[in-house]
């Protein structure tokens, strides 16, 4: 209206002419209206205007940086020329707006980056490999490391890998990349390789390219020539370059670090690039971190001092550990060993603090201490993903749930298709938020990742809280499309926070009797006992009790033998009373699921207790100790849990309570 000098539905008189014209009709054309307006003003500002969201500018970066395009200098006497009389007033204030935008571009820096208000915010997209398949590992390894280096720039942004990765091999253009990420600038280039010959060393060509989004163009580029060797130097120089192309400064805590290189030995390092691949791999498939520990343990075996490795081998050995890979006091063992000797050898770098913050985290439930570890590592990469995914974690864990949103929204703000941080946002938010909210979330972790088991897995527990089965099987209908023919495996191993009955009498009979003609062999001893544990709930819900006692018994003999490896895990307790409740040992079901409560009672840890408190509720009430199973039940309703009104009126195990008048109460109250 200030550019034109009309309302752009104008010709609308009444209210609700105007409601319905802004919904259903396109606004009138800025260009047509006033043609002195600039192009792209006139474009940006009917793009504002569009009816789908898609097709809005995704950002007000992205507005602000659109509109330093159109704050170029026009001469007086061009504009005098173009005015048109019949809107004086339009011309006037478009004049003013322009006026104030040329005076905005007369005192910023002319740079090849003018950072707008905010940091800047830029993806590190996947180099091209263009050299041998079994060597790509060494451009990935080398493009996350700048990456690394960036995201200590304390005016960037940097969108992180999982994100970025979606990227590989592209046909979308710059424009794409950059709306659909929220970004002004994107890295790529290219990675050639040239083999040794008799007389010259092997070679690698490494070509970054700094491109903005808006516009496609080349703000930065260049060449550097290596040994292979020595990427560390071609690491920091790019990073260090592509600073100065965006005008800003390292931070002080990189310049102590800046010259660091992680190691002299070239075999160790191509180690650890290869141990990197294959972590990143299981982080997002099986979580077996073997593979990878192999490899980093090799890379350590070759430079004992490479505290970089150290501190990466630790993180393989806790994925191992926490994951029930290697559940084992042995394995702890080594993922701490592994951590003290990267922060002895390096005790400011951030990857060795956050090795002893999963230690802490993940081996001891240590998560004030945790907290401690991720806040130094934070401090010189305060906007670094793989730091801020532990520290939402654990304030989760010790309760603090606002904060773990708040850490989790950041998150999905630097990684914006990383559908793990998606879907841990939305599971967190089903603790304290009421049904519905997380759904589109859920809904967006499908289209980026629907072969993510903890996605299902998560999204059930979110729509028992509903209490409909028709919407939980939907669900379990569309993970099965989903996951194909990984379904089997994912629902019969999986843990399902000990929601075995439940899920056993929502499904239908057809895939009910599937799923018992099934068995899974793994070699891990855990994923047997889930399997167990699945078929016992899945044949008492069949009438099968020849099947849940050959079946419970099978479950409970493997975590028995479980418990006697490590009895200072607290899993092992509950999985024995869970399989005891199934074969219908109530007593028995009681003092295992006591002990573990004791073990890691839910003022101890706000996600994994409060299941405790659920078993022993259901084991009471099984047994027919009504007072005792309301007991917990109100101890339960008055936390966050997994498992609410909806969930408990669908739960088998809580059937003899429905009639009593304290149960309905106390469900009623739940809901408000």
């Amino acid at each position: 209206e200030l550019l034109s000098g009309a309302h752009p539905f104008g010709r609308h008189t009444t209210s609700q002419q105007l409601i319905t014209a802004h919904l259903t009709e396109p606004p009138a054309s800025l260009a047509a209206k006033n043609p002195i307006v600039p192009a792209a003003l006139a474009a940006l500002v009917m793009q504002c205007l569009e009816k789908d969201p898609g097709r809005r500018p995704a950002s007000a970066a992205l507005v602000l940086t659109a509109l330093e395009t159109v704050a170029t200098p026009v001469p007086s006497q061009q504009m005098t020329a173009a005015r048109a009389p019949r809107r004086m007033t339009g011309v006037l204030v478009a004049a003013a707006v322009l006026g104030v935008a040329l005076a905005v571009w007369a005192i910023r820096p002319h740079g090849i980056a003018t950072a707008p208000a905010g940091p800047i915010r830029l993806a590190v997209v996947p180099f091209d490999n263009a050299g041998p398949a079994d060597q790509a590992y060494f451009a990935e390894g080398l493009v996350d490391e700048v990456r690394t280096r960036l995201t200590e720039l304390s005016g960037l942004r940097v969108v992180a890998r999982t994100s970025s990765e979606a990227y590989r091999g592209t046909t979308n253009t710059p424009q794409q990349i950059g709306k659909e990420l929220g970004v002004q600038y994107l890295l790529t280039g290219r990675v050639r390789w040239q083999e040794a010959a008799p007389g010259r060393p092997a070679q690698v060509r490494i070509s970054p390219e700094l491109i903005r989004a808006e516009d496609g163009t080349t703000a930065w580029e260049k060449s550097f020539d290596a040994d292979p060797s020595d990427a560390f130097a071609v690491q920091r120089r790019i990073a260090g370059e592509v600073s100065q192309a965006l005008n800003l400064a390292l931070t002080p805590q990189d310049s102590s670090s800046a010259g660091a290189r992680p190691t002299e030995n070239a075999a160790a390092y191509d180690a650890y690039l290869q141990g990197e691949a294959l972590l990143h791999q299981a982080e997002h498939s099986d979580y077996d971190g073997r593979p990878a520990a192999a490899l980093l343990t090799h890379a350590v075996e070759l430079d004992s001092g490479f505290a970089l490795a150290w501190a990466r081998l630790s993180y393989a050995h806790m994925m191992l550990y926490w994951n029930f890979n290697d559940r084992s006091s042995a394995r702890l063992g080594q993922g701490a060993d592994a951590a003290a000797r990267a922060q002895a050898l390096a005790p400011t770098l951030p990857e060795a603090h956050l090795a002893a913050a999963y230690v802490r985290y993940w081996g001891h439930r240590d998560y004030e201490g945790a907290r401690r570890e991720l806040d130094q590592a934070l401090k010189t990469r305060p906007n670094d993903v793989k730091l801020l995914v532990p520290y939402g974690y654990v304030a989760r864990r010790s309760g603090h749930f606002d904060e773990a949103i708040a850490t989790m929204r950041r998150e999905v703000d630097l990684d914006p298709r990383n559908a793990i941080a998606i879907e841990d946002l939305a599971h967190t938010l089903t603790y304290v938020q009421p049904s519905g909210t997380s759904e589109p979330l859920f809904e967006r972790t499908v289209l980026l990742s629907p072969q993510l088991g903890n996605l299902w897995m998560d999204w059930i527990y979110a729509r028992t809280e509903e209490g409909n089965p028709d919407r939980i099987r939907d669900v379990i209908h569309r993970a099965e499309t989903a996951l194909g023919k990984g379904f089997t495996a994912w629902f019969l191993t999986n843990e399902h926070y000990g929601r075995h009955l439940l899920l056993a009498t929502v499904v239908e009979p057809e895939l009910r009797a599937r799923l018992l003609a099934t068995s899974i062999t793994s070699d891990f001893p855990v994923d047997s006992a889930g399997m167990w544990l699945m078929k016992a709930a899945l044949a008492r819900s069949a009438g099968d009790a020849a099947g849940v006692a050959r079946y419970a018994e099978t479950a409970w003999s493997i975590t028995g033998r479980l418990a006697l490896r490590d009895s200072a895990e607290p899993n092992w307790p509950l999985w024995k009373a869970r399989a005891a409740l199934l074969r219908g040992r109530t007593d028995e079901a009681i003092r295992e699921g006591r002990r573990s409560l004791e073990m890691l009672p839910p003022s101890f840890d706000h996600v994994e207790g409060p299941d405790r408190l659920a078993f022993l509720a259901a084991a009471h009430a099984m047994a027919g100790h009504a007072d005792s199973a309301l007991g917990y039940l109100k101890a339960l309703l008055a936390i966050p849990s997994h498992l609410r009104a909806g969930g408990l009126r669908l739960s088998p195990e809580f059937a003899s309570l429905r009639n009593d008048p304290r149960f309905v109460k106390l469900l009623e109250g739940a809901q408000k």
